[in-house]
């Protein structure tokens, strides 16, 4: 078992424990499960490697994080805030090392169709478990399966449905196409049973990115497309027949332009109140008590108080770095470079969980998914243009001997390990 191939289990196991390891009957064994997942992952990709040479959307993530973590040295309680920001940096890690660990266009779409297997499965599971016991994997009216919070559910069942879209259109058996079709008439079934807000808001950003090239191209794909949300609302049609049922997510969202409170407030203001007791440097770690990770609900917000402005201009560099690379991949998708269309897929993750950002941290807290997904959006972003489609390439048995982090975007390198004497 490859090197690579480890840090793509790890990375698996990762979506289905993290959100287990946040319910409110998680037991210690599942967080600590989590922690060594990821940092299992981050050795499997260096170990016995040169450091690798990042491209230029993984070197400013990884300068961000980097910035991001050690603040927590400064923080009122330095050595629980370095372990709880600890867990994002491997976190983060982990999703980049996902990307970059693929030798080829090829061997990297495989990869992430194992992702899609496992998110399906995951969404499977969680629809047998909620119909056999419904009173008890509902949080209101409101899905929240094994005592998961919804919106955590929704979260990482928008990332997952994103995946899911995107590989039904990829090449592939047509068995493999119906199953990740079902995986997405499940993962939106979720999402609107979650009745998450934000993660609703995160498909239609993300589905945007990712299903525009494809729209373009193929008049079939948009009945595809559309033959999704049309099966979902049949179920929740015939669920909504059955007067002792509830449908779970439906009204909340359906209702959600009467609300007009915003629950968020509070925390908003008090995580511009700890921003203006250090400005520059930040409170390095925001904690309840000392004991865990303040949710402010704002990553935004969240990268000013616990890194100042000198954080927040490190993150704006990075966002701006990120807008570039996807600007110059779309010139090359244009030009039949990318030819497994990574970037929009990259694009469509990555935007999905920075609006998200806007409403909750969780990305930034290192114990969702979202945090994985960051680190694979930006790694598909970087390689979609330099990796060979074919997994035969003359140069793989020489490729073999370097972790593919080490490769360089100028393949005529003088400093490219295959290419140099």
């Amino acid at each position: 078992m490859t090197n690579a191939s480890k840090i793509w289990a790890m990375g698996a196991a990762f979506i289905v424990v993290a959100p287990l390891s946040t319910s409110g009957g998680a037991v210690v064994v599942l967080k600590s499960l989590r922690l060594l997942i990821t940092v299992l992952a981050f050795y499997f990709s260096v170990s016995k490697n040169k450091l690798p040479e990042r491209l230029e959307g993984a070197r400013s993530l990884f300068h961000f994080v980097l910035l991001f973590t050690f603040a927590a040295l400064w923080s009122d309680y330095p050595v629980m805030g370095m372990v709880n920001k600890g867990m994002l940096f491997f976190t983060v890690m982990t999703g980049l090392a996902m990307s970059y660990s693929a030798v080829s266009a090829k061997d990297l779409l495989k990869k992430l169709n194992m992702i899609g297997y496992v998110g399906g499965a995951s969404s499977l599971t969680l629809a047998y478990v909620f119909i056999n016991n419904k009173e008890e994997n509902l949080a209101g009216d409101r899905l929240a399966v094994a005592g998961m919070n919804a919106n955590t559910i929704g979260a990482a069942g928008a990332l997952l449905l994103l995946l899911a879209v995107y590989l039904i259109f990829k090449p592939g058996k047509n068995i493999h196409k119906v199953v990740h079709l079902s995986s997405a008439v499940f993962l939106l079934a979720i999402v609107l049973g979650t009745g998450s807000r934000g993660a609703l808001l995160m498909s239609t950003v993300g589905l945007f990115f990712v299903l525009k090239p494809i729209l373009s191209k193929n008049a079939m794909s948009i009945f595809v497309v559309c033959l999704i949300p049309f099966v979902v609302l049949q179920i929740y049609g015939a669920i909504s027949a059955d007067e002792d049922t509830v449908t779970p997510g439906i009204d909340r969202l359906a209702n959600m332009s009467m609300e007009t409170e915003n629950t968020r407030s509070g925390m908003w203001n008090w995580t511009i109140k700890k921003f203006n007791e250090s400005p520059v440097i930040g409170k390095g770690w925001l904690s309840w008590g000392g004991t865990s990770s303040a949710n402010t609900h704002n990553i935004y917000l969240h990268v000013l108080a616990e890194s100042g402005v000198i954080g927040g201009v490190l993150f704006s560099v990075m966002l701006f770095r990120l807008f570039s690379v996807y600007r110059m991949n779309t010139s090359s998708l244009k030009a039949g470079m990318d030819p497994c269309e990574f970037t929009p897929l990259g694009a469509g993750i990555l935007a999905s969980v920075l609006v998200h950002g806007m409403v909750e941290s969780s990305t930034l807290l290192g114990s969702s998914t979202n945090a994985l997904f960051l680190g694979i959006s930006v790694g598909l972003m970087d390689r979609a243009n330099v990796l060979d489609n074919d997994d035969r390439s003359p140069l793989k048995v020489e490729k073999d001997r370097y972790h593919p982090w080490a490769f360089q975007r100028d393949q005529n390198s003088p400093e490219n390990p295959l290419t140099s004497n």
